[in-house]
């Protein structure tokens, strides 16, 4: 899976774990905490999302607004924890 393609599965994530009345499309790949009003219980429902949709799981150590501000951040963490010789496919 390309980055585009993590960028576009990541960002339907966040629409759907917050309930935004916002699209994919309106979606920044940065600054997303601030731009989602994103708060700690919110953060996790996203991470929760991730984690099934693509078959990791994050370190309690990892757990930093850090982590679900930046597609770029999230998409290198969530390469990190794929299987080795996954593509980081669901």
């Amino acid at each position: 899976m390309t980055d585009q393609e993590m960028r576009s599965v990541l960002k339907r994530l966040y629409v759907k774990a917050l309930r935004t009345d916002a699209t994919p499309d309106d979606l920044p790949d940065t600054s997303l905490v601030s731009f989602l009003h994103i708060d700690s219980i919110s953060s996790l429902e996203v991470l929760i999302l991730v984690e099934q949709e693509f078959g990791i799981e994050f370190d309690d150590a990892d757990l930093d607004v850090r982590l679900i501000d930046s597609l770029d951040v999230l998409i290198e963490n969530i390469r990190k924890r794929a299987p080795v010789g996954a593509d980081a496919t669901p």
